[in-house]
């Protein structure tokens, strides 16, 4: 007898071996739920959470802005009204490239386009920049909506990728203590990540922004684990018990 299925997969081979693998793990999630198994993250929330679009759903006051398109002149227009953005598929993987766009790539800027939308949309993001952290983020992990705790200690990190463009470097990490600016960002995103059922979110966030919101396999629990001597992996365990 099954208690608890926790969806959660491995996105680097699968982004390459396995791409069926979000869309068959829903699909069994679904039929356990028909029959009683506690399934999380949601099944039916995940199925609107497949690609980039879904941050769309959330208060326009904790996003950056962004367009989704497959034309190159609405991408060439929204480049001119910013000095940098993000290009990535609108279905991003790992396995896919993500373009941070600058003036001196405009020239090559339908080459890029081009490339991004042979299998679909593209998603155009605002680029923002945490002063303190250049090309950095904060990465935060949810429980039911809410920053994962233990002991009075948030399950967060700063993250510094390496340097130069498409960098291969293992990003440095680093402790984080949430802002003010970034709790308040969190709780307007709550209640929606309540509503789809998302038990278990990851946030990518820039400026007190969401710029990802990872509800399929959020990253970063073990080496925040590390980092802060904390072990967060057991109020996850002892929610799944009381919910189940």
């Amino acid at each position: 007898n099954l208690d608890v299925l926790f969806l959660r997969g491995d996105p680097v081979p699968e982004s390459r071996e396995r791409r069926w693998t979000k869309d068959v793990g829903i699909y069994f999630g679904k039929l356990s739920v028909r029959n009683g198994v506690l399934v999380v993250n949601d099944p039916d929330g995940l199925s609107g959470a497949l690609n980039e679009s879904y941050l769309d759903l959330f208060p326009e006051a904790v996003r950056p802005v962004n367009i989704i398109t497959r034309k190159r002149s609405e991408v060439k227009k929204f480049a001119r009204e910013r000095e940098k953005f993000l290009l990535r598929p609108l279905r991003w993987s790992p396995d896919n490239e993500e373009f941070l766009v600058t003036g001196d790539d405009l020239p090559n800027l339908n080459q890029i386009v081009e490339s991004l939308t042979r299998d679909g949309y593209v998603i155009a993001q605002e680029f923002l920049e945490d002063k303190a952290n250049p090309s950095g983020y904060t990465m935060v992990l949810l429980l039911e909506g809410s920053p994962l705790l233990y002991k009075g200690k948030a399950a967060a990190l700063k993250v510094i990728p390496g340097q130069g463009r498409g960098s291969l470097e293992t990003p440095h990490l680093e402790p984080a203590t949430l802002s003010k600016k970034e709790l308040r960002c969190i709780e307007q995103a709550k209640p929606k990540l309540m509503k789809d059922g998302m038990f278990f979110a990851g946030l990518k966030i820039v400026n007190a922004k969401i710029m990802e919101i990872d509800v399929f396999c959020p990253s970063y629990l073990s080496q925040i684990e590390e980092l802060l001597g904390s072990n967060f992996a057991r109020p996850v365990i002892e929610a799944l018990e009381k919910k189940a």
